[in-house]
């Protein structure tokens, strides 16, 4: 049996102001309420690179680290980027990287767009618990519900 899954919408901005970005999925973000979290798998899919239309003439070089297998933080470049050439990058290898990711714009001054989707699969036993079963739980449960009303619905779509 499939694990439940949610999808969400991810995006970053990077300009001369705000060269890095790192998403990490796994640490609580600012704000965030301590929490005892079940084991969930959380995956950035990386789509598009998207060069902003504010963008000067130059051009953007963006990077990516992430850690390989053996827990080594490894950088490549991603993107480049230009206003007169490659003004958007598609990631048709439908990169799927774990936390923690860092992305740089090690060249340009942006703004430069990059987007994809943030997946995160739950435990089988999310959810068993009468602890589990908050607020969260529910909309989780009635995502999933919904997710597959719609499979059956669209059969033939």
């Amino acid at each position: 049996m499939a694990l439940p899954t949610r999808t969400d919408f991810w995006g970053v901005e990077l300009s001369a102001k705000k060269k890095e970005a790192i998403w990490d999925a796994d640490e609580p973000q600012e704000g965030d309420a301590p929490m005892d979290e079940p084991d969930i798998v959380h995956t950035l899919h990386l789509q598009r690179v998207v060069l902003g239309v504010s963008a000067k003439d130059e051009t953007h070089l963006l990077t990516i680290s992430a850690e390989d297998s053996a827990g080594e933080e490894i950088t490549h470049p991603l993107c480049w980027l230009g206003k007169k050439s490659i003004s958007e990058c598609q990631q048709s290898m439908h990169m799927a990287l774990p936390p923690p990711v860092t992305l740089k714009l090690v060249q340009g001054s942006g703004p430069v767009h990059v987007y994809g989707m943030w997946e995160q699969q739950f435990d089988e036993d999310f959810g068993d618990s009468d602890e589990d079963m908050g607020i969260d739980g529910i909309v989780i449960i009635a995502v999933m519900l919904c997710q597959m009303a719609d499979h059956f619905l669209c059969r033939g779509c």
